[in-house]
């Protein structure tokens, strides 16, 4: 089987670890690729596009090659759904997935004039659409917050060299329950299953909920978001793939929110989720998050009892990549039948 890697304007690869292995494993040997003109065809092409440096060209580019494979791992053509979250909430909104209320806009005027034929009200987030992690993006109480956060996103669009940036206004969702901590969830998806997911927490007062606000004094809140990520994770399976699939993606990082009633929204698509590298000391270990890394290393006999989809499928490369890519041969063999 030839497998065709197309690593993309002549940049080398940073396999996360464990990942080269399982595909080899389970699709066998690679071949990279770095010029568009290099693909001629084969068996599987893995597509691995940097959402957030990389232009949207290379992407439109790869459509064409598309039909030469018999199977790709993240279509090019399903790029833009990573890449432009208005178009992954218009896509969601016609399968019926939930996600927050959005509209895009030209200017403060057609925000305005968008806002009140809209039922979003304040707060709400006024955003670029093509950054994540909380960059680019604004939580606003007023027309007159409003007013400096697109001044802001208008500077981020007009120098902006990747893509095509929009301005975007998304409905706010609070995600706090007993405390001030806003949460969320991250899961992976790979072929027709859901793989793995965690939960993450955010600091005081901070409404993007991410792995890197995490310290010692959450250890308590941290294990139960866990829980209750997995708990919705396995409960809920089948919608979690649909949203992955309906976009035309099949190896998927997914990031999740509930509200107050534990309603679930859809907010963002992440071909290139981070997992941890082979040039990382360890296959989960960060060196920006020592406080996080000490608690999993401490804990982990309780954790592994307590959280397993995290600890278990998430925190174990090597069980994560081989569930996934099992999971894409699988879809690979359903796709030839």
């Amino acid at each position: 089987m030839k497998v065709v890697n197309y690593e993309g304007r002549g940049n080398k690869v940073r396999w996360r670890v464990f990942e080269k292995e399982m595909i080899e494993k389970h699709f066998g040997p690679i071949t990279d690729v770095l010029q568009l003109k290099e693909i001629t065809g084969g068996d599987v092409m893995l597509w691995r596009h940097d959402t957030e440096t990389n232009p949207v060209s290379g992407a439109e580019n790869g459509t064409m090659f598309e039909d030469k494979f018999v199977f790709n791992i993240n279509k090019p053509s399903s790029f833009k759904y990573a890449h432009a979250k208005e178009e992954a909430f218009i896509k969601w909104d016609e399968l019926g997935i939930p996600c927050p209320g959005h509209f895009c806009f030209l200017s403060e005027e057609d925000f305005l004039n968008k806002l009140e034929n809209s039922a979003i009200k304040y707060p709400l987030i006024i955003r670029v659409n093509n950054m994540c992690d909380g960059l680019g993006s604004w939580l606003v109480n007023s027309e007159d917050q409003a007013r400096v956060a697109i001044e802001k996103c208008a500077q981020i669009k007009n120098t902006s060299e990747v893509g095509s940036t929009k301005m975007m206004c998304v409905e706010f969702i609070d995600t706090t329950r007993e405390n001030e901590n806003s949460k969320s969830f991250r899961i992976i998806v790979a072929g027709e299953k859901m793989i793995t997911g965690y939960g993450r927490l955010s600091g005081p007062g901070d409404w993007v909920a991410t792995t890197k606000y995490f310290t010692p004094s959450m250890e308590e809140e941290f294990v139960e978001w866990n829980k209750k990520c997995e708990q919705f994770c396995l409960g809920s399976e089948e919608l979690i793939v649909k949203a992955v699939r309906g976009l035309g993606l099949n190896h998927q990082g997914v990031d999740v929110i509930l509200d107050k009633d534990d309603n679930p929204y859809f907010i963002e698509v992440q071909p290139l989720y981070s997992t941890g590298y082979e040039d990382w000391l360890k296959p989960f270990y960060n060196p920006y998050y020592p406080d996080l890394v000490k608690f999993l290393l401490q804990e982990s006999k309780h954790l592994k009892n307590e959280i397993p989809l995290y600890y278990e499928n998430w925190l174990n490369k090597e069980r994560l990549f081989d569930l996934a890519y099992s999971a894409l041969r699988a879809d690979y063999e359903n796709n030839i039948r």
